[in-house]
């Protein structure tokens, strides 16, 4: 039996493209949990048989909007704060990419939809962030090498 090639967690990536035509990438430390959800929205419609007077319709299935979302959660680390909370104040879509470890990466333009810290009062726990990112366009995959 063959076993299949897997990757570790923190062999997944996210990284925020510079706000320019030719967007330059910087890994954004601390985000150590990644999500990436792809959706394909579907228009249904009820077709009915017009040879057969009384048959039951069936379902017709267009493919429809394509929509994509990142979340990211993990230790904040001050050294990116500014850029991350820019991105989030401009209020406008920014260059973002969720890449695997020699293997395929997800890149498009997201607007981040929100932007969260926590923190415990008691110093028991490192502070944290998470983020949400709604797409803004399409979505490019760009298969493994």
């Amino acid at each position: 039996m063959a076993q299949p090639s897997t990757r570790a967690g923190y062999q997944v990536a996210l990284y925020l493209g510079s706000d320019v035509a030719v967007p330059v990438y910087a890994f954004v430390c601390g985000i150590d949990n990644v999500e990436i959800n792809n959706e394909r929205g579907v228009i249904e419609r009820a077709i009915r048989d017009c040879a057969t007077a009384f048959a039951a319709p069936t379902m017709k299935r267009t493919p429809g909007l394509k929509m994509s979302s990142i979340s990211g959660s993990g230790l904040l680390a001050t050294e990116y704060i500014n850029d991350i909370n820019t991105a989030f104040e401009a209020g406008t879509s920014r260059f973002w990419r969720v890449a695997v470890e020699n293997g395929p990466t997800w890149t498009g333009k997201f607007v981040m939809s929100a932007l969260n810290l926590t923190a415990s009062a008691d110093g028991s726990a490192y502070a944290e962030i998470s983020i949400s990112l709604q797409s803004d366009g399409p979505t490019t995959y760009t298969a493994s090498p």
